[in-house]
């Protein structure tokens, strides 16, 4: 009896010594090269809006404005990306003057926790400029209203929205950003 017991812990370290090589090649295996860039999360938006008018309404705070700052944090095991919007044009809403506004994205970098950004919703640089449709938090920032559909890159004066057939956003697509500003005010009165 001695013997089988003692034949069965031989087998047992062996066998654990090849699950542990395994998990770890694995790892080593699925891991992007350090200049390979990962694909972006898809994700379900819990707020969808089916107009311009319902977005616009429903939005606290719309401008231009330009990225002058973007900081990572970790937040459990999720990174978000703070960044700080500088206002061009304020279209709805009140800040206080020179305010930069806080507006929060799911995903970024810090240290060794990464979170990846939404394939249609990606995270905004410093420099960018954009339309941005806002909600208010408790926790004193924004979120982009929709996730995608309340951000519009503006590139060579024009606001490119994330997904142009979007109805919501569509209405604002490929027009200058001033005309943009226009006709969402339009929508206002």
């Amino acid at each position: 009896m001695k013997s089988r017991v003692k034949s069965q812990r031989l087998l047992a370290l062996p066998a654990l010594a090849i699950m542990l090589l395994i998990l770890v090649g694995s790892s080593l295996y699925f891991k992007p090269a350090e200049n390979e860039m990962p694909m972006g999360a898809h994700a379900s938006w819990v707020d969808h809006y089916y107009s311009p008018e319902e977005m616009v309404e429903k939005s606290d705070l719309i401008l231009t404005g330009k990225v002058v700052r973007s900081e990572p944090e970790l937040r459990i095991d999720l990174v978000i990306t703070r960044h700080y919007i500088e206002i061009d044009r304020l279209i709805k809403g009140t800040v206080e003057e020179k305010e930069l506004v806080p507006v929060v994205q799911t995903g970024g970098s810090i240290g060794i926790h990464t979170t990846q950004a939404f394939a249609d919703a990606p995270l905004f640089q410093k420099g960018e400029s954009f339309l941005l449709f806002l909600k208010a938090t408790d926790e004193g920032h924004y979120l982009v209203m929709g996730g995608y559909q309340g951000a519009g890159k503006i590139v060579a004066g024009r606001v490119r929205m994330y997904d142009p057939d979007d109805k919501a956003g569509n209405s604002f697509h490929n027009l200058s950003a001033s005309r943009a500003a226009k006709e969402a005010l339009g929508i206002l009165r």
